[in-house]
């Protein structure tokens, strides 16, 4: 028995040292010293019109279809413009999207984390003009080639492993061509209703949504959601941001309060959705299920307060503020920071308001308010407090000093451009006047 139990052993060991060597093998072959691309784009005023330009266009689109039929276009220039956003929103990433007459090469580059040395994960994909559904030519991670065929197999199985089988069938299909030219690309689609269904559970939208449960959780948040629109009855129009958020968190204080949850983080990250739910726009909603729709009463006290409501006297601040909480809890810093900037670099284009390091710097204090406010139990209780009784001024500090109304042509002679020194060391100075005030002395 001895013998059996040793052999047993020995084999265990030798098979876990075989899983562990070619584990090893397979993290050598994806990783590579070098970057196979790098950033060739930045964020501009000419980027952000084009995407602006898209945005606008595939809401167009989609709207004016049939309720499946679309087609989507991307113009090489917006392209570039989308690849510049997401460099700044995650700059250890770098996207390279090229077409030319026959193919569309998608080149990308992430550097990992600096206590794994300097290596890079590179991939290469390239996309076929097809009248048949979507054609991958080969597919490159690292030294790992696949073939478009068994790349389209791996993520089919990822996916009908989770949404259930059909579902990449039915994502598949809804691709019925793609045209690639130089100067642009389109994609003409016929969606399957049932994939984006937001009121069927078994959607893959409402799985993603539910699954990934981007807001946290939906009860939490339909909880202080519910209270805001109760109370908020009682607001006037034209009051500040502050007593909404006095009024919210002192409800989490009181203790005869029913919390849906025990945790001081989850409490409030509930709260600050349940405020960019109020404020914000309706879109927002897709990512919280089952949020119960509004009396014809709550919704006009909502409008109102959603034009009248002011942060440091201003009804735009609030916005900057409320969107980038909301952006913060969906992403991360450096993801909201970079749409803060691309909305200011955006308003510096014809018939803008141009760029205001005002607008910056409350989008700076959203952010950073998400943050705190759920960094950790010890802090989220301790924010809770603050909040239940903070003034406007203890949200936003004095801005009196900053910039705005910068055209394109003022932007680039005083600050060139983004990562320029000029431009860093205003924004380092946007983040030194947060922290004159308690409220952002806090981790996060």
């Amino acid at each position: 028995m001895k013998s059996v139990a040793k052999k047993c052993l020995i084999f265990s060991l030798a098979l876990f040292s075989l899983v562990v060597i070619l584990l090893a093998i397979f993290v050598f072959m994806l990783v590579d010293k070098q970057a196979s691309t790098h950033p060739t784009h930045q964020i501009n005023p000419q980027h952000a019109a084009y995407s602006k330009q898209l945005a606008k266009r595939l809401a167009g689109q989609l709207k004016s279809a049939s309720h499946s039929a679309a087609t989507i276009t991307l113009a090489q220039k917006e392209i570039n413009g989308l690849t510049a956003l997401a460099h700044r929103a995650i700059p250890k990433a770098a996207i390279d999207i090229r077409l030319s007459p026959n193919v569309a090469v998608l080149l990308a580059s992430y550097q990992l984390p600096a206590h794994l040395g300097e290596y890079f994960v590179n991939l290469k994909a390239s996309l076929l003009p097809s009248t048949n559904g979507l054609e991958l030519a080969k597919v490159t991670v690292g030294d790992i080639e696949l073939s478009g065929e068994t790349t389209l197999s791996l993520l089919s199985f990822v996916l009908d492993w989770y949404a259930g089988a059909g579902s990449t069938s039915k994502v598949l299909s809804s691709i019925q061509q793609v045209a690639i030219n130089p100067m642009f690309i389109k994609v003409d689609m016929a969606i399957d209703p049932s994939l984006v269904n937001r009121s069927d559970d078994n959607s893959l939208l409402a799985k993603l949504r539910d699954d990934l449960a981007l807001f946290g959780d939906s009860k939490a948040v339909n909880f202080y959601y519910q209270t805001l629109v109760t109370k908020a009855q009682r607001i006037p129009r034209d009051a500040s941001l502050a007593d909404f958020t006095q009024m919210l968190f002192s409800h989490a204080q009181d203790p005869s309060t029913q919390h849906p949850t025990a945790s001081y983080v989850e409490q409030n990250q509930a709260m600050l959705v349940a405020l960019a739910l109020y404020f914000g726009t309706n879109k927002f909603e897709l990512f919280v299920a089952n949020i119960e729709q509004l009396q014809d009463k709550e919704w006009y006290t909502r409008y109102y307060h959603r034009q009248q409501v002011t942060l440091a006297g201003r009804n735009d601040l609030q916005k900057h503020f409320i969107y980038s909480i909301a952006l913060q809890l969906l992403s991360d810093n450096q993801t909201s920071d970079a749409l803060g900037e691309f909305k200011e670099f955006l308003d510096t284009n014809l018939g803008g308001s141009g760029f205001s390091f005002v607008d910056l710097l409350a989008d700076r204090a959203g952010t950073r308010l998400a943050n705190i406010a759920t960094y950790s139990e010890a802090q989220a209780q301790q924010v809770q407090a603050m909040l239940a009784t903070a003034s406007e001024q203890a949200l936003l500090p004095d801005s009196a000093r900053f910039e705005e109304g910068l055209t394109e042509a003022g932007f680039s002679k005083k600050y060139q451009g983004i990562g320029s020194s000029a431009y860093e060391s205003k924004v380092a100075e946007l983040d030194k006047q947060l922290k004159t005030l308690p409220l952002y002395q806090l981790s996060w």
